[in-house]
């Protein structure tokens, strides 16, 4: 069973406000001209590819959850498959 703690999931939203925040702030220094990336070049690369490699960690757990989600469904048909059995043969058996 998945659990939250509000707490931490609280803390957790404020950090990434403040991390939003701070991001805002360092791009906002680093390109104080409108059409100029400038300084926030290197910035943005980084990003870019923090979140290329979260995106692809990402879709390696949910590709291992689905795995494990698919022999859950066949654990789930082979116990019914048996209990029809079983069920089959105490039926038999009360004839």
């Amino acid at each position: 069973m998945i659990r939250v703690d509000g707490e931490a999931t609280a803390s957790g939203i404020a950090a990434v406000r403040v991390g939003i925040e701070d991001f805002d702030a360092t791009i906002a220094a680093a390109n104080p001209g409108k059409g100029d990336l400038g300084a926030a070049v290197g910035v943005l690369a980084d990003v870019l590819a923090l979140t290329t490699d979260i995106a692809l960690r990402l879709v390696v757990e949910v590709d291992t959850i689905a795995g494990a989600a698919e022999a859950a469904v066949g654990d789930l048909g082979a116990m019914e498959d048996f209990a029809r059995e079983r069920v089959s043969e105490l039926q038999a058996g009360l004839e």
